[in-house]
Formats: structure tokens, C-alpha cells, sequence
């Protein structure tokens, strides 16, 4: 979901609603930072990895 720019009001709202969230365990080996790439007209979004960080052996 999207809001206004500098609007953080329904975000602390949907954060306050996940906070009791627990979903199943997964392993997680590496953080990536990605990014969007929209490109002009219809067709899809590509993503790219900016940035990769190891968090150990299945941290």
C-alpha cells in the first residue's frame, strides 16, 4: 500500500497490526538490497541487487 509522501500515519498503523504476527521459521543466509527498474510504458518491473550481505550459516 501506498501513501503520501512523509505520511508515516498508516504505516505505524499496519506495523501495529503485524506486531502479534508470527509466521512459520525459515533459514535466511543473505540480506539483499534490491532495486526497481520501471521502465516507460506497459511491461514489467526489473529488479537488481544493489547490495548483498552474508548473515552467517542460516542465521
Amino acid at each position: 500500500a501506498r501513501s503520501r509522501r512523509g505520511d508515516h500515519s498508516a504505516a505505524v498503523e499496519i506495523a501495529a497490526g503485524l506486531a502479534a504476527f508470527s509466521g512459520r521459521e525459515w533459514d535466511a543466509e543473505r540480506l539483499h538490497l534490491v532495486g526497481s527498474n520501471i521502465g516507460r510504458g506497459p511491461g514489467p518491473i526489473h529488479y537488481r541487487d544493489i547490495e548483498a550481505w552474508s548473515l552467517g550459516h542460516g542465521a
